[in-house]
């Protein structure tokens, strides 16, 4: 059975998971912009954060144009693709992993 003093520091550092996960995944939809197909705008306006710190693109044909390969209109953003996230990140590996390390050490 945890005493009084092992809840707390166990809730506190579930708390501060939460919280660098939330920043850490705000920081993605930021760094990954150019990365999502533009037509309207409409899907990278989507993007927002869930209540478990999960990326969320909220329109209805996101999934698809997530999971597409196809070719998309680079005018508005330059780098517009399917699998952005992945994308992005393959192209910020290290800038990605020093924003997790600063918010981990702040």
């Amino acid at each position: 059975k945890m005493s009084a003093l092992q809840s707390a520091i166990t809730n506190e550092i579930k708390e501060r998971i939460e919280k660098i996960k939330s920043e850490f995944s705000e920081y993605i939809i930021e760094d990954s912009f150019e990365y999502v197909p533009y037509e309207t705008g409409k899907l990278s306006e989507s993007a927002h954060i869930d209540n478990k710190g999960n990326i969320i693109y909220d329109e209805p044909y996101a999934e698809e144009v997530y999971n597409s390969d196809r070719q998309y209109d680079t005018d508005k953003h330059n780098k517009a693709t399917g699998h952005w996230v992945e994308k992005a990140y393959k192209d910020k590996a290290d800038k990605w992993q020093q924003k997790l390390k600063d918010l981990i050490l702040k």
